[in-house]
């Protein structure tokens, strides 16, 4: 269920993946069971894994996380045998949302490609994992879970 007036579509091979909605990184991952709301990040804290996101692109099978939320440009982060390591974007000193093109980014043999898009205000990426399964995602305004029946 979205919150506010965000909230994402996850898909993996065509199926829509509901679980990875308004989630946290944590409940992807089968570290958490609690209930992901805004909430939680005021009685919780804001830990970085804990903190609630509108889409969680990928699992653990996947080698790689995409954390979309709101437009803001992805946080990507490689899974290996110690846990989640940050993937540097790229994006350097450039404004995610003057990009004018899409921004690649290789983590290991996965290319993810991320872009944002002005109507409605969102981001959207798209990758093949580890396991050659296809991923794609956009979170955005007035968009997706909460907000619309979508990948019934």
């Amino acid at each position: 269920m979205a919150y506010s007036n965000w909230g994402a579509e996850v898909w993996c091979d065509g199926v829509a993946m509901h679980q990875n909605c308004d989630v946290t990184v944590n409940q992807v991952l089968g570290k958490s069971e609690r209930y992901a709301h805004y909430l939680q990040g005021l009685i919780h804290g804001r830990k970085e894994f804990d903190s609630i996101h509108h889409a969680v692109v990928g699992d653990i099978q996947s080698g790689v996380l995409v954390l979309l939320y709101k437009s803001y440009s992805p946080t990507i982060y490689r899974i290996n045998e110690n846990g989640l390591e940050s993937v540097d974007s790229g994006l350097g000193d450039r404004s995610w949302y003057d990009l004018e093109d899409e921004l690649e980014v290789m983590v290991g043999n996965i290319k993810i490609v991320a872009y944002p898009c002005s109507d409605p205000e969102a981001v959207s990426c798209f990758f093949t994992d580890a396991e050659n399964r296809h991923w794609r995602a956009t979170s955005g305004y007035c968009m997706g879970e909460g907000h619309q029946e979508w990948g019934a």
